[in-house]
């Protein structure tokens, strides 16, 4: 029984994402972490999913972290970036099937699997993304990573 399992019954095997399917099929790990595309090939492989981290929005972001005197030195490098980055979110999801073949240039994943791994994430647009950074709320970054942080220690 899952719930029955502590921490010291469980073996951490690191692992890149490219071997997942073929350690879960061959029996070297019996539970993974992972992600679109090879979380279907798994679950296809007999896999049964037992959390989804859309079970817990908001506490598993991807973050663009920039020390601060790295900020002052690439200014104007720093704004475009943001700049595109917003801009490509509102591009993605106007149109997703053409932005995913130049997406899939650089991951390799088949247009079709990117697609469905667009279909798992939120990207937030600028509004969003400043109300998350805020750390007003139970909903922003800040106090999600200190709640993280305490049930972690």
């Amino acid at each position: 029984e899952l719930s029955e399992l502590e921490k010291q019954d469980i073996t951490i095997v690191p692992l890149q994402v490219q071997q997942h399917e073929r350690a879960f099929k061959e029996k070297d790990i019996d539970a993974v972490i992972t992600f679109d595309p090879a979380r279907k090939k798994i679950i296809e492989m007999g896999g049964n999913v037992l959390f989804e981290s859309s079970q817990i929005s908001g506490e598993i972001v991807d973050v663009l972290v920039v020390r601060t005197e790295k900020i002052r030195l690439f200014e104007k490098n720093i704004k475009d970036l943001k700049w595109s980055w917003f801009k490509m979110i509102k591009n993605i999801q106007a149109e997703p099937h053409k932005y995913a073949k130049y997406i899939d240039m650089r991951m390799s994943m088949g247009e079709e699997n990117l697609m469905s791994v667009f279909d798992g994430l939120n990207f937030p647009d600028k509004e969003k993304n400043a109300f998350l950074l805020n750390g007003l709320t139970e909903k922003s970054l800040p106090y999600s990573a200190k709640k993280v942080a305490k049930n972690n220690v």
